[in-house]
């Protein structure tokens, strides 16, 4: 067996703030888990929300694998562990019914897990980490919701082409705009977006996101780019009552149907890998180097995110667009 693995936090100064997490036991056992980044930029125990929620998932998975003798319990058995601690952590932090009533609230996670057994592999995915078999099958869950913000953070860079700013200030006003919303944006401390602005920024990121999400009522798309990430995106938090809804780990009921499930016969299964979505274009070949030169490349291509890999982020001299984790395994199985 051949194992590679690697994990860096987004920030260039503070590595340790790392959001993103990994188990791995050999023949057994293998997750990649990214802690989400908290709207409230709040800290537990020293820690951002985003880590702290990581930390919480990687403690349960490998205290139950051990309880119950190096195997996993159902996944339902594991999920209602999980969202024990989480809850005892909210309580703990007296936070438990503001979590219970307001997304907002709660930190969160997404999961991509892998246990192996002597005649099959079962995939897990929670949220949109990914997992990528044989080097040509990926299993991933994308968001039409981030699609929908990306798209908004990309119509405001390019109004502010526009504009007298430097690359920086550029990054600092698109991604205010995503995390606010145009209809909140104004109150935001900011120079940039009068309300001729606004009125151009939503009718362009509208347009596109009909375009390219067909199935997703506009009335939908518009309360999400009027509303942004932080007034918007938690009432789609495993939801699966709108086609918005996607899955987190945090604490509450995951619908069965916003979680993903595989099996597949271990003869079939030749490498293993998984990753946390600080990768935006997985390459052809198997390994970390392989990975962090496709990491380099679209960086040097796309750093603000906003041409060919859309995201409600981008890279700026400081810190990268955000946190990334590969981990690798390959034959013999």
């Amino acid at each position: 067996m051949h194992i590679e693995a690697f994990s860096r936090g987004k920030i260039h100064a503070s590595p340790q703030e790392n959001e993103d997490a990994f188990i791995l036991v050999p023949h057994h056992l293998y997750a990649v888990i990214d802690g989400a980044t908290d709207r409230l930029g709040t800290r537990y125990n020293g820690m951002y929300a985003g880590r702290y929620a990581a930390l919480l998932v990687k403690q349960t998975i490998e205290e139950q694998f051990m309880l119950h003798d190096r195997t996993l319990p159902e996944l339902a058995v594991l999920l209602a562990a999980i969202n024990q601690r989480f809850q005892a952590a909210y309580r703990d932090h007296g936070i438990l019914e503001q979590a219970r009533s307001n997304a907002t609230y709660r930190f969160t996670a997404t999961l991509a897990l892998i246990e192996q057994h002597a005649d099959h592999v079962d995939l897990t995915l929670v949220g949109d980490s990914g997992i990528r078999i044989n080097g040509t099958q990926l299993f991933q869950m994308t968001k039409d919701l981030d699609h929908i913000t990306s798209l908004l953070r990309q119509a405001g860079w390019q109004f502010l082409l526009q504009l007298d700013m430097d690359s920086d200030e550029r990054e600092k006003a698109s991604r205010l705009l995503c995390f606010q919303g145009l209809a909140f944006i104004a109150g935001a401390d900011q120079n940039w977006f009068d309300d001729k602005a606004v009125t151009a920024i939503r009718s362009r990121a509208m347009a596109q996101a009909v375009h390219d999400l067909p199935h997703v009522p506009p009335s939908l798309i518009l309360h999400l780019l009027d509303h942004g990430i932080v007034h918007g995106q938690h009432v789609y938090q495993n939801n699966e009552a709108t086609c918005l809804g996607y899955a987190a780990i945090d604490g509450f009921d995951i619908p069965n149907n916003l979680i993903e499930t595989h099996r597949i016969a271990s003869d079939k299964v030749h490498s293993i890998e998984l990753f946390s979505d600080g990768y935006f274009e997985p390459p052809a070949d198997f390994g970390v180097a392989a990975w962090e030169a496709s990491h380099q490349e679209v960086e040097r291509i796309d750093p603000a995110k906003v041409v060919r890999w859309l995201g409600q982020k981008g890279t700026t001299p400081a810190q990268w667009t955000d946190d990334r984790t590969y981990l690798g395994i390959r034959s013999a199985l």
